[in-house]
């Protein structure tokens, strides 16, 4: 076509149905802006403590951005992403004993913190 250049690479990849947990985020994607919000997301998904349901499976960080050419940096819309799996309550409650038991803290299930990041059954095709 003479719109795709011979330099266009571009590939069609299909995923099963997977968890992601994600943060949405505006502005320009720049590397460092993606490094700080992979670490915004990592640290929340940490700061749930041992009890956290959620434990990322592959440290493959996914970008996404949904903007048109031209859109303004503060309505860009932009998201990174891990793809995550939901831990086995019972290894989540021995490894909170075993926690409070090594440190004497007090866990508690805060799940929720990350409930807004956490997309169910995503199918990306």
């Amino acid at each position: 076509s003479e719109f795709m250049s011979d330099t266009t690479e571009s590939s069609i990849e299909s995923w099963s149905a997977c968890n992601l947990a994600s943060i949405e985020f505006s502005g320009i994607c720049t590397e460092g802006e993606v490094d700080r919000q992979s670490n915004k997301l990592k640290e929340a998904l940490s700061d749930e403590g041992v009890m956290s349901p959620w434990k990322i499976v592959d440290d493959s960080l996914l970008v996404l951005q949904y903007n048109a050419p031209g859109t303004l940096p503060w309505r860009r819309k932009n998201q990174v992403a891990y793809v995550v799996e939901k831990v086995d309550a019972a290894s989540v409650s021995k490894e909170s004993m075993d926690a409070k038991e090594d440190d004497g803290d007090i866990a508690c299930d805060d799940s929720e913190g990350i409930a807004d990041a956490i997309t169910d059954e995503s199918t990306y095709e």
